[in-house]
């Protein structure tokens, strides 16, 4: 004698689980894809920043080497953490002198050591980007 066995609920149930197995796949693919390209924006925008920041710390440059830097409105003779006078661009840039220029003297030639931090802030987004440099001129 024969033994029946009912297949009829099968073929639906691989095709159900086939279904869930590709829809998985389709949902871990759409989130790498998002995830990659929220990674590739933060960043461009902190390039952005940095970018900014490099720009502003070739501009205090130029004003050592001219001798036109300006703090508050004066010389930056004096006192420390002093905020250096800069036009900010599209970002909230702060140029500050971390301590007075030093005055050194070394196998008789005369130099001056700027120490200088730059920061610029993206005003959306609040990327931030910090340059911290020592400059010595002679």
């Amino acid at each position: 004698m024969m033994i029946k066995t009912n297949e009829k609920g099968m073929a639906l149930i691989v095709t159900l689980v086939l279904s869930f197995v590709a829809l998985g796949f389709i949902a871990a693919i759409l989130y790498l894809l998002n995830t990659s390209t929220s990674g590739s924006g933060a960043t461009k925008r902190y390039s952005m920043a940095l970018e900014t920041a490099k720009g502003v710390s070739d501009y205090v440059v130029e004003k050592i080497l001219s001798d036109e830097l300006t703090c508050s409105g004066s010389s930056c003779d004096s006192g420390e953490s002093i905020d250096i006078d800069i036009a900010p661009p599209d970002h909230n840039v702060n140029a500050k002198m971390l301590s007075d220029p030093k005055k050194v003297t070394l196998s008789g030639v005369d130099y001056t050591i700027y120490s200088i931090r730059v920061e610029a802030e993206n005003n959306k987004t609040n990327d931030k980007a910090i340059i911290e440099f020592v400059y010595r001129v002679y």
